[in-house]
């Protein structure tokens, strides 16, 4: 049975009280819990494994790898802005103003995973999650009429 929560905040008091058996959140909302042994993590849903917890495989490691719903992250700027000043922000320009070098350990630190990337390259991943994603809710859309007994086109 599926059990919405508005966040970490409600679900993560209903997974240690043992009234919901599994629940899909970022990293750092259960690791605290699960270094401590209250809670496991069974699986990480992203292509690799989490340096803060190597020992748990991935989705595609377990026979699932067409389940990956790894959050993330970008830095924009409003359309328009000068080629000049957004190759300053780019990771591998060596601009002085890159938010990599000084914010990489701590985004490691929550349980992220820095990726360098132009914004053509940020572009393209941008359309292709909005197409993932679009894909799973017509999926459900489907699958609850299905299931509240109307016909499906």
């Amino acid at each position: 049975m599926h059990v919405p929560y508005k966040g970490v905040a409600q679900a993560l008091p209903e997974m240690m009280s043992g009234k919901v058996q599994i629940a899909f959140n970022t990293i750092p909302a259960f690791l605290p819990h699960v270094k401590s042994g209250r809670l496991k993590a069974l699986v990480i849903t992203a292509t690799l494994r989490s340096p803060l917890l190597p020992d748990v495989p991935t989705t595609p490691e377990v026979g699932l790898p067409g389940v990956l719903g790894a959050s993330w992250h970008a830095v924009v700027a409003p359309a328009g802005t000068p080629r000049e000043i957004v190759s300053r922000l780019e990771p591998d320009s060596g601009g002085h103003d890159s938010p990599r070098p000084r914010c990489g350990s701590n985004f490691v630190a929550q349980g992220a995973a820095p990726v360098g990337s132009t914004p053509e390259d940020l572009g393209t991943f941008m359309r292709q999650e909005a197409g993932k994603w679009a894909r799973v809710v017509q999926f459900l859309r489907r699958a609850r009429r299905l299931s509240a007994g109307r016909v499906v086109e």
